[in-house]
């Protein structure tokens, strides 16, 4: 396996911060755990201690042995708010270039979760496809799932388990181009990734009578290559909060472009009389679109908090660590 397999490119050859020695090698993350992060083509490095350098699947890196000496700068970084109320920011996978909006057409399909991943892809600059998994459930009623979201939005239609529409999603991957599949649990990302590699290398379960879903199978964030490009699968989320307003406006580009016609300067498309959002927009849609508003305000409050939080940590342990000194210069000085 050589680099441009794993989607090393010029592009990041020119970040490279320093010549590297015959010591010395790089690497793309396929795997982190909490203490060390496996590489390809080969190795494993040491996880650094702090959390905010932790190394993500999809990372790029210069190690010597297993010693991380840089970590390049990211690209395609896609996150997510972290599960319940308070959840921090969540970086789910990191360089990527595609993302796989993975959804069954059964009892689980909804269009609110798909339009918060869309705005998550959005927001880290990839280019969404929406995988509508398991369409043998759903023949001739696909259109009844489909209408809820936008006209122009990539849409595809699978079957892994009837070898439907697996050629099309071949057609979005190609050589070095890292692609990331996220949805629910049991929405089949297992089975498209066998079916997509062309080996059954990922643990499938049955689908579940009771609520027509499948079984929970990826246990963790796994980047793999192939011939025809670079796949990272990813555990099922149930939450997919968005972290901030980043995407929002092209993920609801038709309420952006009917709001640039609205009479009122200072509209909140509302329901007011002569809005143009409101003529233009379906109520459903429109709906959505302030509710992820509102979703992101919050999260915005929530990062001030916590940003706050974090100063004020960092201004005791500084205020500590230097009336520890004076108490040192102190005592010397006693001497």
């Amino acid at each position: 396996m050589n680099l441009e397999a794993l989607g090393w490119s010029p592009v990041w050859a020119a970040l490279l911060p320093f010549p590297l020695t015959s010591e010395q090698s790089i690497g793309r993350v396929a795997v982190a755990h909490a203490d060390r992060a496996e590489l390809l083509p080969a190795g494993v490095v040491f996880q650094p201690k702090t959390a905010a350098d932790r190394l993500q699947v999809g990372d790029w890196v210069v190690v010597e042995g297993s010693r991380l000496l840089r970590r390049l700068p990211r690209k395609g970084v896609l996150s997510r708010r972290g599960a319940g109320m308070a959840g921090e920011p969540q970086i789910v996978a990191t360089n990527l270039d595609v993302v796989f909006l993975t959804s069954s057409l059964n009892k689980d399909w909804n269009p609110a979760r798909i339009l918060r991943g869309l705005a998550l892809v959005h927001a880290c600059g990839a280019v969404p496809v929406v995988v509508a998994t398991k369409c043998d459930l759903a023949i001739g009623n696909e259109g009844r799932f489909l209408r809820a979201l936008p006209a122009d939005l990539p849409v595809v239609l699978t079957s892994a388990h009837l070898g439907i529409g697996i050629e099309e999603l071949v057609s979005h991957l190609a050589p070095g181009r890292t692609v990331a599949l996220i949805g629910t649990s049991g929405t089949g990302k297992s089975s498209l990734m066998n079916a997509l590699l062309g080996a059954p290398v990922m643990d499938t379960g049955e689908i579940r009578l009771h609520d027509d879903r499948g079984q929970h199978t990826t246990t963790r964030r796994e980047l793999r290559v192939f011939d025809k490009g670079v796949l990272i699968d990813t555990p099922g989320m149930r939450e997919l909060g968005i972290t901030d307003s980043a995407g929002l406006d092209l993920a609801f580009a038709d309420v952006v472009e009917a709001a640039a016609g609205c009479r009122y300067s200072d509209c909140g498309h509302e329901g007011d009389a002569g809005c143009a959002v409101v003529d233009a927009v379906a109520p459903d849609r429109l709906e959505q679109w302030h509710k992820l508003q509102r979703e992101a305000e919050l999260e915005a409050r929530r990062g001030d908090q916590r940003l706050t939080v974090e100063q004020n940590r960092v201004f005791k342990q500084r205020s500590r660590a230097a009336r520890e000194r004076e108490q040192w210069r102190g005592k010397v000085q006693g001497r």
